[in-house]
């Protein structure tokens, strides 16, 4: 799938969930007004508009758009549609390393991932191609990829370029009070108390919902280059293979609560307490990714150190 098809088909989604209460004959904002609000650029609204107005959803005269009838959940593209090859597969990756036990060293093959991922070859090679740029993975013989380890220096490295880029992102939001925006900031509130009631059985669901939360600050930037970061941000801080598994549930529970203040916080439209909230939550966040890798090489370090005949 394209993906400029795709961004199309996420903006159309995005536009239904806006209008979605709005009674029939009200008037639209303005392109400009639906850029600023969904984060994309008015070509992509002017093309969303289009498919709706072709559903019969929308009625143009002139410059004026209104609602012809309400949209329903029929209307909308389904999420098999709004996602792209390169994000399936990521998702992929990233789930077996959360989840499948993959370790430094273990090696993968691109014919494998594809099956996985139901995509081709090809988009596989082109996508771990890209990745490899992080120098978190590296190719092998044929078609063959093995992972490398995370060190120090590339978690801090990491994590200063994404303090840049959000701390710029959350003083870049507008409109605060705008009530489209209020229902967003509601919907992801909602989604974290949900799983801070089911903590227990569901903590390793909160990569994909920290990864949206920080996405949808990002993109508050409206900048490429800043949204083409979120996957080696996601990587580091989430999916890592190196992260102990032993307190993992406590550092999901205190991320949340993170992201809950400084949700609460934008909700205010107190932006100075969300930014000192941001700030506080990226610091904790970068002093749990390094104690957790200097304790893992301490491991590393005695394992070399015992003598061969001690018992196991």
């Amino acid at each position: 799938m394209a993906k400029s098809n795709t961004l199309l088909k996420r903006t159309t989604n995005a536009l239904l969930d806006l209008i979605a209460e709005a009674a029939p004959n009200t008037a639209l904002p303005s392109e400009s007004e639906l850029s600023r609000t969904l984060g994309v650029s008015r070509t992509t609204v002017r093309g969303a508009l289009h498919q709706l107005e072709e559903r019969a959803i929308v009625a143009r005269t002139g410059n004026q758009v209104t609602l012809a009838r309400r949209p329903g959940e029929q209307d909308h593209f389904a999420d098999a549609q709004t996602v792209t090859t390169q994000e399936r597969i990521e998702q992929m990756l990233m789930e077996r390393m959360l989840r499948g036990g993959w370790a430094p060293g273990h090696e993968f093959s691109e014919s494998d991932l594809a099956r996985a991922c139901g995509v081709s070859t090809a988009s596989v090679r082109e996508f771990l191609i890209s990745f490899s740029r992080y120098q978190l993975i590296e190719k092998r013989s044929r078609s063959g990829w093995r992972l490398l380890g995370l060190d120090v220096q590339f978690a801090n490295e990491v994590a200063d370029m994404r303090a840049l880029i959000e701390l710029s992102a959350i003083q870049q939001i507008f409109p605060a009070g705008e009530p489209r925006w209020v229902d967003r900031i509601d919907g992801f509130l909602d989604r974290h108390y949900d799983l801070q009631t089911s903590i227990d059985s569901k903590y390793l669901d909160f990569p994909a919902l920290d990864r949206e939360f920080h996405s949808f600050l990002i993109t508050h930037m409206r900048n490429r280059f800043a949204s083409k970061f979120v996957d080696v941000i996601a990587f580091t801080f989430h999916y890592h293979y190196k992260w102990n598994s032993d307190d993992q549930k406590l550092r999901v529970m205190a991320s949340l609560g993170d992201h809950i203040g400084i949700l609460e916080a934008l909700r205010m439209n107190n932006m100075i307490l969300a930014k000192e909230r941001l700030a506080a939550h990226l610091a904790a966040s970068r002093s749990s990714l390094i104690q957790s890798l200097k304790e893992n090489d301490v491991q590393r370090a005695e394992l070399r150190l015992e003598p061969s005949g001690a018992a196991g």
